[in-house]
């Protein structure tokens, strides 16, 4: 794969794929865009491509062939080191080995590369030994930053690298996409595009999955019954889904079950406002959304929609968050208008 295989981040890969051809290397490059846009990706794909042997001779980047690129890919290289959260944060000493790391000569006598993942969760005490990095270059070193919530992150830190903001695709050019390029039926397409948000990698990721489909499935059939909420099923719902999943993907599945809630309830609104069910992301389930329509306000969906918000905002802040407290939290929020007919 090359930066030029990028998609719906043309702006970024234009002035990437510049900087290597012109030599003019920012010493820090901050990565910040919602999940699923390509972020960590793209920043394999340029720490690649700035040590790759064929450098000069190819101007389309990486080559994904040479042992450079090889070695790379397979983390297997001594000037490529990446930095990921120890536990929920990144601490001072990840940060304090960096800077002993950054002040070594390169093995290879390429560039050293130093890939940061979930920059916002640096410590405070990791991020002001970040910022001494930051502030002191080191020729020949390169700093890629990710981040999906950069606003979280120390404004000094920002403001001293070059910011490469990831956008989420229109929805209508992501479902050209995956139909023309992934084969997709257009439902599936639109689907998967409502679901996904606009995030390229979210969708891709969506359309091989079949457990989330799965899941969906029940989670709709639960929000659906507009007649008989099961309150204990629901309830319940999460204890029946930790029987049969890792349990290291908890946090994971329950966020999944967040999305397919806001995308029923989006659906629920776009219907009462206009009546159109072409608009509609759960095309299979239109009927239902007609009935469903009927037994609340606009207003009423609309809070609904800001209480799966928070609840989701809440569990990606807190990684130890309790995540079946959470899931009743939102089921009884979100059944409490029927229970009250």
């Amino acid at each position: 794969m090359k930066l030029t295989d990028i998609m719906g981040q043309e702006h970024i890969i234009s002035l990437l794929t510049a900087s290597l051809e012109s030599g003019r290397i920012s010493h820090a490059y901050l990565f910040f865009g919602p999940e699923g846009t390509g972020k960590t990706t793209t920043a394999m794909l340029f720490a690649m491509a700035l040590n790759c042997e064929r450098k000069g001779e190819d101007k389309d980047l990486p080559c994904g062939i040479c042992s450079s690129c090889k070695r790379m890919k397979n983390f297997n290289y001594p000037d490529f080191q990446v930095i990921e959260p120890s536990g929920l944060s990144i601490k001072i000493d990840q940060i304090r080995e960096v800077q002993r790391e950054i002040g070594l000569k390169s093995y290879e006598g390429g560039w050293r590369i130093f890939l940061i993942k979930d920059a916002e969760t640096m410590t405070i005490e990791a991020g002001n030994s970040l910022l001494k990095v930051l502030e002191e270059p080191t020729d020949g070193c390169v700093l890629i930053l990710i981040s999906h919530n950069y606003l979280e992150m120390l404004e000094t830190i920002r403001s001293r690298c070059q910011l490469m903001e990831f956008r989420k695709m229109p929805s209508p050019v992501l479902e050209e996409l995956l139909i023309e390029k992934y084969s997709c039926s257009p439902e599936r397409a639109l689907l998967l595009s409502g679901l996904a948000d606009g995030a390229i990698g979210r969708a891709l990721h969506l359309n091989e999955d079949d457990g989330f489909f799965s899941l969906r499935e029940k989670v709709l059939n639960l929000l659906s019954d507009h007649m008989n909420p099961d309150i204990l099923k629901a309830l319940n719902f999460y204890e029946e889904l930790e029987d049969s999943k890792d349990k290291d993907k908890s946090r994971e599945v329950v966020l999944d079950i967040l999305d397919i809630m806001k995308t029923w309830y989006r659906d629920l609104v776009v219907y009462s406002y206009c009546g159109d069910t072409l608009l509609l992301i759960n095309q299979d389930r239109k009927y239902n959304i007609i009935e469903e329509a009927k037994v609340y306000s606009i207003d009423r969906l609309q809070e609904m929609i800001q209480k799966i918000d928070e609840v989701r905002y809440g569990i990606e802040r807190a990684k130890g968050a309790n995540l079946p407290l959470a899931i009743d939290r939102i089921f009884m929020e979100l059944f409490s208008e029927k229970l009250g007919h």
